[in-house]
């Protein structure tokens, strides 16, 4: 098969793990015999082209362009859209692919699926987070321009059809069917490429360790806050906290004040980002992921728990989906420090439970999220929606 991959972010050049589920599915469908070509933004690019020469097999065009939501030039926006339509439909007619599949759009409009659309090709869509609530506001007003998109020939617009539809999770059923009228919905979670068998540090007190983006829905300061109360029930209780991630301004900032006003400066240290950070996982007993967004998965939770960590994750969206509280990890009630606090003293002062659990989460992972097994889902899912005979 011939497909035609689009996003607006592509590794190295990414910013989550949306992106490099996208990098990991391109590369097992190219392994598999399939032609794969990528048309991506130009995140990363010092200088990107502004006209289309081509679009290279199994390399990424770095091209399509960002609509600058914080200028709110509507002027930039339309012309972000046309440029995006014009690329994807000069892509479309170069490769004629068997299928275009759409991962996130955010950032670059929905001119990709216009584009398709007025070209008449087969279409699939990854939906990995909730990008798409970012072009269909609630409200009159967005409403009407919509609308006005959709009559006036100088604007891309229209009704769009939003299936077939890939979904890691459960809960975005009711979203997807509820805001977007979808109703050919596959469910297949994420996976992760197996890493090689690591040796696991033994620590001489429990080191707990976050990643991801230092921004509020993330819920760092839930963890300060609720080693701070440990800290205030046991003065003795001994810990090492390291924080991994680009901080997000002002919250970064709130986040070391929070350290300094607790008195943590010599158990919590910032790292920044570290990218890999798999490597850094075998010398942690436990992953904390307090988010309080709407997570649509959480594959940092498998990649900790393949690395035997007990990960505490907040108990809604994608956390709850794929943790069995007590059983292979543990769940919290969101943005409640209280509860957090119970929990991480319970997996603190239990080491012998934290291996049995650790153990657990290992097989679980090898057992449902091994990316061999689930790519090939996917795959055949694909092939099928294109009523491909592969040979």
């Amino acid at each position: 098969m011939k497909f035609l991959v689009i996003t607006n972010y592509y590794p190295p050049y990414f910013q989550g793990g949306y992106e490099i589920c996208c990098e990991e599915m391109c590369r097992y469908l190219h392994t598999k015999g399939h032609e794969v070509f990528i048309l991506t933004g130009t995140y990363g690019v010092e200088a990107p082209d502004d006209t289309y020469w081509g679009i290279p097999e199994y390399k990424p065009l770095r091209i399509l362009k960002y609509i600058d939501y914080e200028g709110r030039d509507y002027l930039q926006k339309t012309r972000v859209e046309n440029f995006n339509y014009s690329m994807v439909k000069q892509a479309i007619k170069e490769v004629k692919p068997d299928l275009v599949y759409f991962w996130s759009l955010k950032s670059l409009s929905l001119a990709p699926v216009y584009a398709a659309k007025k070209l008449k090709c087969k279409w699939f869509f990854d939906i990995g987070d909730i990008w798409l609530g970012a072009y269909f506001q609630p409200g009159m007003s967005a409403k009407f321009k919509r609308s006005f998109k959709s009559v006036f020939p100088f604007t891309i617009g229209g009704k769009l059809d939003f299936n077939p539809v890939m979904l890691s999770t459960r809960w975005m059923i009711k979203d997807m069917k509820e805001l977007y009228k979808t109703n050919k919905i596959y469910i297949v979670p994420r996976g992760i490429d197996l890493p090689a068998p690591s040796v696991k540090v033994k620590n001489s007190v429990v080191r707990y360790m976050f990643t991801g983006r230092i921004e509020p829905l993330k819920g760092l300061d839930l963890c300060l806050r609720a080693f701070a109360v440990l800290r205030d029930l046991r003065p003795d209780f001994e810990f090492k906290f390291d924080i991994y991630g680009t901080e997000e301004q002002p919250y970064g900032e709130f986040c070391h004040t929070l350290v300094d006003r607790f008195e943590l400066t010599k158990e919590v240290t910032f790292h920044g980002r570290i990218d890999p950070i798999q490597p850094e996982y075998p010398k942690y007993d436990v992953l904390l992921m307090p988010t309080l967004a709407r997570e649509a998965f959480g594959r940092v939770i498998l990649e900790a728990m393949i690395e035997g960590l007990v990960v505490i994750a907040s108990n809604h969206y994608g956390p709850a989906e794929i943790i069995h509280h007590g059983v292979d990890g543990y769940l919290f009630e969101p943005g409640d420090i209280q509860s957090l606090a119970n929990v991480i003293k319970f997996v603190h002062d239990n080491p012998d439970k934290r291996d049995v659990i650790g153990q657990k989460a290992i097989e679980l992972v090898k057992t449902k999220y091994d990316n061999q097994i689930v790519l090939k889902q996917v795959e055949e899912i694909l092939i099928k929606e294109v009523g491909y005979e592969k040979h």
